[in-house]
């Protein structure tokens, strides 16, 4: 007589619940090391910025830690691409301390780059500018790395800088202000997550600049397939030479421009100008084709300082503003007549300083690419999911959490780490509805 090999619902039943447990460890498992990693990168940072603050005071100079984020994937999250395995690909969120420039440059009496201080684009106040191209620029941030450039581990990312991301003040879009953990529009089931590039914003803009990587007038931020990430278009405008000359008499110079609260026709009371007008125009040595960071430490996009008291404060954007502008004379024999047609001009990464007391980075759990019930394939990448739709505002808050953040204060410069029991955290997935960067405390 022939037996059928065949499973009973009871056996089939069984098979299916060990199955589910196992899963369910599984899944507890990953929860507890994605856990742990996110907690151990923010005490690295922790203590990263508190050795900043002592050197700040042990040498009588002013120090910084500068931040990273170069955007793999579509750009609509703030990704580490921590889901590959390349071995030569570390991360590209990262962070380093900055030190003094102590360059001759930043020892001219006319460039001005403060040697006592990490550099920045321009000095405070001034008119001269004190970097040629980015590319001095990112030479110089290099040599004045003070220590090792500090990678987030695979799986965990930046969520945010500071504790609001917002337009240019004369703009408005329904996504605006964007909490450090993001806002969750029901209707169109995405989720924008602070800082990030958006398209679909821009194009409803009449000042296009969403996100921390402002698309501006040269055009959009392509993605390539091939890198996975977002790259500089074919056209990238930025500052390439200015050179002034102080010296000789009235009639050997070009042009003569008055200095605020100076009077006179002679060479004693106006500066005079003998020099080429600046030069603007495509930075093609460095940048078209090339990953675009959202947020580049080489260039101080975004850097928190400690002075010598210990105190800390922030300098959002600085080299961003100068070098993605297209600047030009609208009138050479007037003072700073600057027209700015064009370009990256602003950098929006506001910090409720005033409120908090203090600076906040929050890290958080990497997207998984691996979970397809998560996220959905994007409408235009074929086989690229969209980390940035959800179904539900609780699926939304799943895909960063956990989170920490690290707080700086203000007046102390002492660092410490917060979960999301802070009282001033305890953020839900209802909060991604409400567009309140603060939901707890700080009213």
């Amino acid at each position: 007589m022939h037996k059928h090999n065949a499973f009973t619902l009871i056996e089939l039943l069984v098979v299916m619940s060990i199955m589910a447990t196992l899963s369910g460890m599984i899944f507890i498992a990953y929860e507890e090391s994605a856990a742990d990693v996110v907690t151990a990168d923010a005490y690295e940072l922790q203590t990263v910025l508190q050795r900043a603050r002592s050197m700040a005071i042990n040498t009588g100079h002013t120090y910084a830690v500068s931040f990273h984020i170069e955007n793999a994937g579509d750009g609509t999250v703030l990704k580490n691409r921590s889901d590959y395995d390349a071995e030569d690909f570390p991360g590209r969120h990262w962070y380093c301390i900055i030190g003094p420039d102590n360059s001759d440059k930043a020892l001219d009496q006319w460039t001005k780059r403060y040697s006592d201080k990490p550099p920045l684009a321009a000095s405070n106040g001034s008119s001269i500018l004190t970097f040629y191209s980015l590319q001095e620029y990112e030479q110089t941030m290099k040599q004045v790395q003070a220590g090792p450039i500090h990678y987030l581990s695979p799986g965990v990312r930046f969520l945010a800088l500071s504790d609001e991301d917002e337009l240019h003040r004369y703009d408005t879009h329904a996504s605006y202000p964007r909490p450090w953990f993001g806002f969750y529009d029901e209707t169109s089931k995405t989720l924008y997550p602070w800082g990030a590039y958006n398209p679909e914003i821009d194009a409803t803009l009449s000042h296009p600049n969403t996100g921390l990587d402002y698309e501006g007038n040269d055009g959009p931020i392509p993605y390539d397939p091939n890198l996975d990430t977002n790259v500089y278009p074919a056209e990238v405008w930025g500052r390439i030479h200015h050179q002034e000359d102080y010296s000789g008499t009235p009639s050997q110079t070009g042009a003569l421009r008055r200095w605020p609260g100076e009077t006179g026709n002679n060479g004693s009371t106006l500066r005079e100008f003998g020099f080429t007008h600046d030069y603007v125009g495509p930075d093609t040595t460095k940048l078209p084709g090339k990953p675009r960071a959202l947020v580049n430490g080489h260039w101080g996009d975004y850097m928190i300082f400690f002075q010598p008291d210990g105190q800390a404060y922030s300098a959002p954007g600085t080299a961003r503003q100068v070098f993605f502008t297209k600047w030009g004379w609208t009138n050479s024999n007037a003072f700073d007549n600057y027209d700015y047609p064009q370009g990256r001009r602003h950098l929006r990464m506001d910090n409720y300083e005033g409120k908090t007391g203090g600076l906040y980075i929050t890290l958080c759990r990497d997207v998984d690419a691996t979970n397809s019930d998560l996220y959905r394939e994007h409408s235009s990448i074929t086989k690229q999911p969209a980390y940035n739709k959800f179904d539900s505002a609780e699926a939304a808050f799943e895909s960063i959490n956990p989170f920490l953040r690290v707080f700086v204060n203000s007046i102390t410069g002492e660092a410490s780490v917060q979960n999301n029991d802070h009282p001033h955290m305890r953020i839900t997935p209802d909060d991604l509805k409400q567009q309140n960067p603060y939901p707890r405390g700080f009213k």
